[in-house]
């Protein structure tokens, strides 16, 4: 866990070119997590700031279908 840990998803959007969302750990301590939960038969890609304790800072919920890039990043020590 450490500051500057990120995911980006990349997604697809029908209009036009391809779309990007980012959640980055923004202070030690902080992880980003990225998880599949199944809604009504619809699958959502969950990406996550939390803190050690558990507490969701930000949160940023896509459409599994949609996407069509994940990357994860960690920041060297």
């Amino acid at each position: 866990m450490a500051k500057g840990d990120r995911i980006s998803v990349g997604i697809r959007n029908d209009l036009g070119p391809l779309m990007s969302h980012e959640i980055v750990a923004k202070q030690n301590g902080r992880s980003v997590t990225s998880t599949i939960e199944n809604e009504n038969k619809v699958n959502w890609l969950v990406l996550q700031e939390v803190t050690r304790g558990g507490t969701v800072i930000e949160e940023i919920k896509v459409q599994l279908s949609d996407v069509v890039m994940i990357k994860t990043t960690k920041k060297e020590a």
